[in-house]
């Protein structure tokens, strides 16, 4: 019996070069089946400590807003200029890493991730000041906080590059 699998469908852009950090990307990096795990703040601050790691330390990325929901991460971000892999690297090292931590000091053994990410690339005449409000609006559209600024999980980190 020779049963195809249905193929994934493709959501980077085919032939497109994720290195540098010419880009600005807006990302969606989901939990594992929609799994709620970031409800548990012992989670929650592992992936935000590591994000600004990243950002602040490392200097990996140029972080300008994020937003941890409780089933997903929305990103706004590009590479810096010294990181010298791609963004699907970046992604899958964060990931990897994250899920270690967890695993190690949470103490929870599930799946974490889901496997791949969303990520829109910006143009010149598309709005950053737009997607940032999205992103951070996100806890108060779903009834988690009043507005942004209450909620623990979101925050501005660099300056949009405008």
């Amino acid at each position: 019996m020779n049963e195809e699998y249905p193929k994934r469908k493709k959501i980077h852009i085919p032939g497109f070069d994720y290195k540098g950090s010419g880009h600005t990307y807006f990302m969606t990096i989901c939990a594992y089946r929609k799994n709620q795990h970031f409800r548990n703040p012992d989670i929650a601050d592992i992936v935000v400590q590591d994000l600004l790691y990243r950002c602040n330390h490392l200097n990996q990325i140029n972080l300008y807003c994020y937003c941890l929901m409780p089933d997903h991460l929305h990103l706004l971000l590009s590479l810096n200029h010294t990181y010298k892999r791609s963004l699907q690297n970046w992604v899958a090292d964060f990931k990897r890493l994250t899920t270690k931590l967890i695993h190690k000091n949470a103490n929870i053994k599930v799946q974490i991730w889901q496997r791949g990410f969303y990520e829109h690339i910006f143009r010149k005449e598309e709005s950053l000041i737009q997607k940032a409000k999205y992103i951070l609006d996100n806890p108060a559209r779903k009834g988690l906080s009043k507005n942004w600024e209450g909620y623990k999980y979101s925050g501005f980190v660099k300056p949009l590059p405008m």
